[in-house]
């Protein structure tokens, strides 16, 4: 994301010097009126939204018996035909 030059003159008279650009986790749109909304989200790639929600669906049926990082057989079994069940039949 390129930055935007008035983005520092911008802070400096709001007084939030050296949190401009390279620091966008540190400010907001409401705190540096030179910052649009827009500019400061970030929109996943299509992968990046289709991983985001393999990973979510993993947590939701994971660590329910034990480790949350590992699915064991009878979590996996509940997640392929609750998730799957068009797929595999």
């Amino acid at each position: 994301m390129a930055c935007n030059p008035n983005c520092q003159t911008c802070c400096d008279q709001q007084g939030h010097a050296g949190n401009y650009c390279k620091h966008l986790g540190n400010i907001t749109a409401d705190s540096c009126s030179c910052l649009s909304l827009q500019s400061l989200i970030i929109m996943p790639t299509q992968l990046e939204g289709a991983m985001d929600a393999l990973i979510s669906v993993f947590h939701n049926y994971s660590g329910n018996e034990g480790d949350k990082y590992k699915l064991n057989k009878g979590e996996l079994k509940q997640l392929l035909n609750s998730e799957l069940t068009d797929f595999l039949t």
